[in-house]
């Protein structure tokens, strides 16, 4: 129920009419309405910003998979054959991951132009280049 100071407000007795105010807001109205506008505020500047954070999220996103699609375009890989399609492919599917990838073939094949390729996706990876006659023979 609505009240004023003197009573409760005509319109929740059903009578439809407001009753001119007698008393003023008192010192403590004015506090209460402070706090209440305050705490609005705060509520609504922290959701506009949150928006904005998402807003950006989702754009920085759309950037980067973007820059991804472009930078993964494997122009600097020539062939065509069905095995090197397959790599291809599955540098595509583990670019974006956090996967810790090891790449195996002979010299001179390009293992590490696609281990290049795929940490486009990770600046911040390391990168560890290792041969494979420095590592423990059961891991050949």
């Amino acid at each position: 129920m609505l009240r004023a100071h003197d009573g409760p407000w005509p319109a929740a007795r059903g009578t439809g009419r407001r009753p001119a105010r007698q008393q003023p807001f008192t010192a403590e109205d004015a506090e209460l309405l402070a706090a209440v506008a305050n705490q609005v505020a705060f509520v609504v500047k922290n959701s506009l910003a949150h928006q904005e954070i998402t807003e950006l999220k989702d754009k920085i996103a759309a950037e980067l998979k973007e820059e991804i699609r472009t930078e993964h375009s494997f122009e600097e890989i020539i062939g065509d054959a069905s095995a090197l399609k397959h790599v291809l492919k599955l540098v595509e599917t583990v670019a974006p991951t956090e996967s810790t990838v090891l790449i195996r073939g002979e010299t001179g094949t390009g293992k590490e132009l696609i281990a290049r390729r795929s940490l486009i996706a990770r600046p911040c990876a390391p990168m560890r280049i290792q041969t494979s006659v420095t590592l423990p023979g059961m891991l050949r």
